[in-house]
């Protein structure tokens, strides 16, 4: 089985991810993991500095266009930036956002979800050598693909779309922080409230969904 995570910047995407590895036995994935470390490449920016979310909305110095390696996506900022200056800092977010989707995705729609496909179809073949099957937590659904792609490859259980719904202030529009709000979920998880609400919450979810599929097959 796959769980997909979907949902706004800040709701506790990771976080639902994580209860399902701890609690479940399941593996995480992201497809954001290539996205930090092309970044990094890039500016020289460590990814434990892009993903620090204490500083995440904020300009930061290292994340400027002159410092860029690719010229390719010193282009794109050109494009996507009215305001764009060499020597402009911008915020990780925004560098992320643009070189996933404005940059990578415009090249290849699947740029993202192919190596997530690849890790996640070796990692079943050796669990089948193995005899087993483990379970995922996509942790990271943004685009109509990527949730397409945990119904794809989950195994004897159908795979699962969650919202999880939490009051954050909204950051920044763009493209990649649409797919939650017009998708059509399976479940939607309520993160309002403590971390042992949240497990529960999602542990109802987990299990009606494995009823559910008990009951379709007889």
């Amino acid at each position: 089985m796959i769980v997909g995570f979907t949902g706004p910047a800040g709701c506790g995407k990771d976080t639902a991810a994580d209860i399902l590895v701890s609690t479940r036995g399941f593996r995480k994935e992201s497809f954001a993991t290539n996205l930090y470390r092309e970044v990094s490449d890039a500016f020289g920016v460590s990814v434990d500095r892009l993903s620090n979310r204490a500083t995440k909305e904020l300009p930061m110095v290292g994340l400027e266009a002159t410092l860029c390696d690719d010229l390719g996506f010193v282009e794109v900022l050109q494009h996507v930036d009215p305001e764009f200056d060499w020597h402009k800092p911008y915020s990780p977010r925004q560098i992320l956002q643009w070189w996933g989707t404005d940059y990578r995705r415009e090249q290849d729609e699947d740029y993202w979800v192919r190596p997530v496909r690849c890790r996640v179809l070796a990692a079943q073949q050796q669990d089948r050598i193995l005899r087993q099957e483990k379970s995922w937590a996509f942790a990271d659904v943004r685009r109509r693909n990527e949730a397409d792609l945990a119904y794809e490859l989950s195994g004897s259980v159908p795979g699962a779309l969650v919202v999880v719904e939490r009051d954050v202030e909204a950051v920044a529009k763009h493209k990649t922080e649409a797919f939650w709000a017009t998708c059509t979920p399976d479940y939607r998880l309520d993160n309002r409230h403590d971390l042992d609400q949240t497990r529960s919450n999602l542990s109802a979810i987990l299990d009606a969904h494995i009823a559910a599929q008990k009951r379709l097959i007889g």
